[in-house]
């Protein structure tokens, strides 16, 4: 029981967290509106930070779904909490952790579709700086005859999608 109490708190921290980098996401696309580099490389080291500690918490939560199944009579390296939930006995441990779970799943999609979102505002900005450069760099001079001597612009950067 002592066990799934500590299960019950992980999973808890690892809403906690995940909702810190929610936050965090949320904060870097206004940054990106904006064009705040500083602030950018701020919000960047603090989510590398948030993602190592969720990092740290999902290894505790296997190895915590480990020792419960274990004591179980169950011998499984990888499971996922959908899969542990209905090998509990007690039906208010699964609401709660059947509760959490939703929770942490709902921010994850939220995480990503910011991150998707913040990766075409990236995008966006780079094609921008892509453009203005091309405005701003003089074409080199045309040199030659015929079809060979079209001017090109200058390419710094490589802006595929």
């Amino acid at each position: 029981m002592e066990l799934l109490l500590k299960l019950k708190q992980i999973v808890s921290t690892m809403l906690d967290s995940h909702q810190q980098l929610l936050q965090l996401a949320k904060e870097k696309q206004s940054i990106l509106v904006e064009g705040n580099v500083s602030a950018l490389q701020n919000v960047i080291g603090q989510e590398m930070k948030c993602t190592d500690f969720i990092h740290d918490l999902e290894t505790l939560r296997e190895q915590h779904i480990r020792e419960i199944l274990a004591e179980k009579g169950y011998h499984l390296q990888s499971i996922t909490m959908e899969q542990f939930i209905p090998l509990l006995d007690d039906t208010e441990e699964k609401s709660h952790l059947t509760m959490l779970t939703g929770q942490l799943r709902k921010c994850v999609a939220e995480i990503s579709r910011l991150n998707q979102n913040n990766q075409e505002l990236i995008q966006m900005t780079l094609s921008y700086i892509q453009y203005s450069l091309n405005i701003l760099m003089p074409k080199e001079p045309e040199i030659g005859y015929g079809q060979k001597s079209k001017a090109s612009s200058i390419m710094f950067l490589d802006a595929k999608a």
